[in-house]
């Protein structure tokens, strides 16, 4: 696959019902290497974590985010689109 038809990047959320949160972003480092970049917490308390995992290629990068994908599906978390994720984000600030 050339690079003029691959994407710079890909997003994926995901929440369960008790505000636990995954997200997932395939994009390339400064070295044009492709990464997968993996986020968890809670949207309450603002705690969780990140690693950043490199990919052979933008395709591998895919086929990761596949199987984490299906794994957040079996562990209960469904996906969310950004703007409900924004919104999300909004009202946890003004319960603070």
């Amino acid at each position: 696959m050339d690079n003029t038809s691959q994407p710079s990047w890909h997003l994926q959320n995901w929440q369960r019902p008790d505000g636990r949160y995954y997200r997932c972003t395939l994009q390339q480092n400064l070295f044009h290497d492709w990464v997968l970049l993996r986020q968890w917490g809670t949207v309450q308390n603002h705690r969780g974590g990140s690693v950043e995992i490199a990919c052979c290629s933008y395709e591998d990068g895919v086929q990761q985010l596949d199987a984490i994908a299906k794994r957040r599906m079996q562990r209960g978390y469904q996906r969310i689109r950004l703007e409900t994720l924004h919104l999300m984000r909004l009202t946890a600030e003004k319960s603070c």
